[in-house]
């Protein structure tokens, strides 16, 4: 996504606090391209979450900038509509932590990207990007992230990828436990008849 104006800020909701914190609460614009201003430090659980804001609106996009640092749970939980939904995300090369499930089930979603790739650890709660079905680009694959329960579960991340090749993509991050939850998601969610294959120790 390119870099766009920031959005009226009578779009949205936002609160500071004297610790710098500046918190997004709300959603009030009328879909589209949206463009979190800058300066937004957090963004609040539930925001754009369809299911407690089930007002017909269609976000096709959103770009996050470098000040926010903390996305909350359920922020973009099942961002669409019958018309289309969230397609794209470019994120905050800042952030450090995504929480549980706040992009899950945004079916319409393919990519998020970063303009800059962060260096530092990143927080990721669990099924934060769950059954995302067209997710086929995900910048945050392979970084240095701590990584909750079924991150990726349902995603053409890992439908389309060999459980070899996940591993490579991931070497600094995934663990045995992480190794196993993949396996069984594939073979459970699309019902993989996969072949034996040799776990090598990973360092």
């Amino acid at each position: 996504i390119d870099p766009q104006p920031i959005q009226s800020t009578e779009d949205f909701d936002i609160t500071s606090d004297n610790s710098g914190n500046v918190v997004l609460t709300a959603y009030k614009g009328n879909g589209g391209d949206v463009v979190i201003p800058d300066g937004v430090t957090e963004i609040a659980p539930h925001v754009f979450d369809l299911i407690m804001n089930p007002n017909g609106i269609t976000i096709t996009s959103v770009y996050i900038p470098d000040s926010v640092k903390i996305i909350g749970e359920y922020a973009f939980l099942s961002c669409h509509s019958l018309d289309g939904g969230l397609a794209s995300v470019r994120m905050s090369s800042n952030i450090e932590k995504i929480g549980e499930s706040a992009f899950d089930n945004c079916i319409y979603l393919t990519d998020v990207t970063f303009d800059e790739i962060p260096a530092h650890n990143i927080k990721i709660g669990d099924k934060a990007f769950a059954y995302c079905e067209k997710l086929e680009r995900c910048d945050l694959y392979g970084l240095s992230c701590t990584l909750g329960k079924d991150v990726y579960i349902g995603t053409s991340l890992v439908k389309n990828k060999t459980l070899e090749k996940i591993i490579e993509d991931n070497k600094a991050a995934i663990t045995e436990e992480i190794y196993s939850i993949i396996r069984e998601a594939e073979k459970v969610r699309y019902d993989i008849r996969e072949p034996e294959l040799e776990i090598v120790s990973i360092t």
